[in-house]
């Protein structure tokens, strides 16, 4: 239902700033957020205060003890709960007028499919991995909503517009292999190898050698004062109680059986009890303590056979391939070496973990090992082990603060254009509100600056056309209604002819479904087939076909089988399919894949008192050919004192060429770096 009826206090500076009808918009628009962890939790704060009306929230996860340093949305009183109900729950109270829905489920699930994503006028990104974001952008292109990506990494960050057709979407730049990765999810549901390493790297080693945290108690004693459930914090404390037990018995020749059995046993059966959590994911398998230690082993489906380590050609102890015996060996060793370092310390120092300390270094990589068995992921060597912890990047609190703010003015920018096909003119816009000025030009007030000077921490950049050669954003897709007795010859003849194929190249074309081949040159036993037995309508999930011809002289057809049947009496109701399909671009030349935010190869930093001229300058990575004018140059700044007259160091970032020759546009990519 539109909102129309506003209060003049809480919404008159939405139009103030940007005039009455982007107001309106901004009221009753339908917003898809995906996320609710650090950006998603600042950013449903950000679109609840500024006035958006209607939002959707989706999380697949938890939350955790881990999540609350940064997330502010949630409290200890919430952990175990799904991210998303609670996010709801604290939002909604800082504005009563929006309408918030929650729900606990992953982006990728079948649910969510084209239908679902038109439902939306904008889809807003707080993701942290590349499939999701991947999933989500081809969703957003084959139904035409407008997306905006975001991404953070330590203290950098970027915001994104995509809008199809219009700009380049997230696919149009091939993305390198992380150099960081993502550690919010990685106790609740571990899809990594990274995953596991952070879990036994950040929480378990901590937990059991670190530094004691003498406030836990006090913290929920003051929770359940403050209206807290009762019931939760009594449950946290019968954890970190049991915790401490375990803690307090470090030398006793029991340690490695009672921690075993702790992370491996009874904390997996007590995952295993959510089930709603394992409806679309492989469920865990708890191990068996004193199977392993008998060597009697009761394996899992997704252990490795009993075997000795493998060493890699040379040999090393550091490449070798650990078994499941292996790593549960490595575990007790390790475990109480550990114990053992402590307990013989006078003062019992805590132990910080270190990469290079050979017993923290063989706990990590044993209990993280052991944890990936557990949960089906492939297992790392100790080499890799310690490569790989060695690149983890805190959340900053800051940084998602200062990206969910940018994602919001983009919001706005979108909704202010969204309308153009209106026609309706300025003077007529004018007319309509007595005379009053639109106020959209103001929106400019809002938007971040592309800057050369020292005193500005947000830049922008120009947003390039889409890739012609992207393999997501620029085919052709079309939504198709079969009905489940039209075979795909029928299908064929009726959507296909005439635009992959004339009459005597019929069989010049491959269908997919996926990874399946339903129909080629060589293969045409399906095409007496009915969609029903093809099983490409079961009234459940979407099915999408990718249609091309043998020679590759047509862009790629993407067609999305309805689960519903035509309601006419047609076997085959076709939408949004152009007449004649667009030629493929000329191969494109060979290039490197684009950086991330973590390549400094092309990274100059300057002693920004001196300015631009007569600088000190120190290359950090590979020298840059071609021009180096300053009008290919982005300066992101580090950080500026109180007083704003003593910028710190800046980073002078050099734009390609392709880039330097667009000018800056009003549908922008945001960088920040803050410190």
């Amino acid at each position: 239902m539109a909102q129309t009826s506003t209060s003049p206090s809480r919404y008159s500076h939405l139009e103030t700033l940007f005039g009455p009808r982007t107001r309106d918009r901004i009221r009753n628009c339908s917003v898809l957020v995906i996320g609710a962890g650090g950006i998603g939790c600042e950013l449903l704060k950000n679109l609840v205060c500024t006035g958006f009306g209607n939002i959707t929230i989706v999380d697949l996860d938890t939350v955790d003890t881990s999540n609350l340093n940064r997330q502010f949305l949630f409290q200890k009183k919430h952990v175990k709960r799904p991210k998303a109900i609670v996010a709801r729950e604290t939002a909604s109270a800082f504005n009563p007028d929006v309408t918030i829905h929650a729900l606990h489920a992953n982006v990728m699930d079948p649910q969510f499919d084209q239908a679902y994503f038109k439902s939306f006028d904008l889809v807003l990104n707080a993701l942290d991995n590349l499939a999701a974001r991947r999933h989500v952008n081809k969703m957003c292109v084959m139904t035409k909503v407008p997306l905006i990506e975001s991404g953070t990494a330590g203290y950098n960050g970027q915001v994104q517009p995509i809008r199809s057709g219009k700009m380049e979407c997230y696919d149009c730049q091939p993305k390198p292999l992380p150099k960081t990765f993502p550690v919010c999810t990685i106790r609740s549901t571990p899809s990594t190898a990274i995953h596991c390493i952070v879990w036994a790297k950040d929480y378990l080693f901590p937990q059991l050698f670190g530094p004691e945290d003498e406030n836990e108690g006090a913290d929920l004693d003051e929770a359940v004062k403050n209206g807290e459930s009762v019931k939760e914090v009594e449950t946290l404390k019968e954890e970190v109680k049991r915790m401490k037990e375990i803690r307090a018995q470090l030398d006793s020749p029991e340690m490695s059986k009672i921690v075993f059995e702790k992370l491996f046993q009874e904390d997996i059966k007590r995952l295993l009890m959510m089930e709603d959590m394992w409806e679309h994911r492989r469920a865990p398998t708890p191990l068996n303590y004193d199977q392993l230690a008998s060597q009697e082993l009761n394996q899992p489906e997704n252990g490795h056979q009993n075997q000795q380590a493998v060493p890699s050609a040379g040999g090393l102890k550091d490449q070798q391939t650990l078994t499941l015996k292996n790593s549960f060996d490595l575990f007790c060793s390790s475990l109480l070496a550990l114990g053992k370092r402590i307990q013989s310390d006078a003062a019992h120092e805590p132990l910080r973990w270190d990469k290079d300390d050979d017993d923290a270094l063989d706990f990590v990589t044993a209990a993280s090992n052991l944890r990936a068995t557990i949960f089906d992921i492939s297992q790392k060597t100790r080499f890799d082990v310690k490569e790989m912890a060695g690149n983890i990047i805190p959340a900053i609190a800051t940084t998602n603060s200062a990206v969910s703010a940018l994602i919001v003015f983009q919001a706005i920018k979108i909704l202010s254009q969204s309308k153009e096909q209106d026609k309706t003119t300025q003077k007529d816009i004018e007319a309509n509100e007595g005379g009053q000025p639109d106020h959209l030009p103001r929106i400019a007030a809002c938007r971040p600056w592309y800057s050369k000077t020292a005193e500005r921490m947000i830049v922008a950049g120009s947003i390039d056309p889409p890739n012609p050669h992207c393999e997501v954003c620029q085919v052709v897709y079309s939504t198709v209604h079969v009905h489940p007795d039209c075979t795909l010859k029928e299908f064929i003849k009726q959507v296909l002819k005439g635009k992959l194929y004339d009459d005597e190249d019929e069989e010049s074309i491959t269908i997919q479904e996926g990874d399946r081949l339903l129909y080629d040159p060589d293969y045409t036993d399906n095409s007496i087939k009915t969609f029903k037995e093809l099983n490409l309508i079961d009234g459940q999930v979407e099915r999408v076909l990718r249609i091309t011809d043998e020679a590759e002289q047509y862009v790629p057809l993407m067609c999305t089988i309805s689960k519903s049947a035509p309601t006419t009496a047609d076997k085959i109701l076709v939408e949004d399919l152009p007449d004649i399909l667009p030629h493929r671009p000329a191969p494109k030349p060979v290039s490197k894949p684009a950086s991330d935010l973590g390549d400094n190869s092309d990274i100059e930093q300057v002693d920004a008192q001196n300015g631009s001229n007569g600088t000190k300058k120190r290359r950090t990575g590979p020298a840059v050919s071609g021009s180096n004018k300053d009008d290919d140059i982005i300066v992101v700044i580090d950080q500026l004192d109180d007083d704003h007259s003593n910028p710190r160091p800046t980073k002078k970032i050099k734009l390609d060429q392709h880039q330097s020759n667009h000018p800056v546009s009003n549908d922008l990519v945001e960088i920040v770096e803050i410190s």
